[in-house]
């Protein structure tokens, strides 16, 4: 089975890979986008173009793993 959410997730664990860079070089560009789950393109894909997938038991999964990546960063 083909995840549909493959292209997305991989955005964001880039988006995470600069977060740490910039967290080791202790240079974050605005740490109030960090913490804002809509912000990230996850976000912006999750709250627009993603919400047609919003009846499947994964996308309720990925939106609160999303949500609580945000929080904890």
């Amino acid at each position: 089975m083909k995840n549909i959410f493959k292209d997305e997730i991989e955005t964001h664990t880039q988006w995470k890979i600069n977060l740490k860079k910039q967290i080791e070089e202790g240079v974050i560009q605005d740490i109030k986008k960090v913490g804002d789950p809509h912000v990230c393109d996850l976000g912006k894909w999750i709250y627009s173009d993603g919400i047609r997938y919003n009846r499947l038991p994964s996308f309720e999964s990925l939106c609160i793993a999303h949500e609580h990546f945000h929080r904890v960063a």
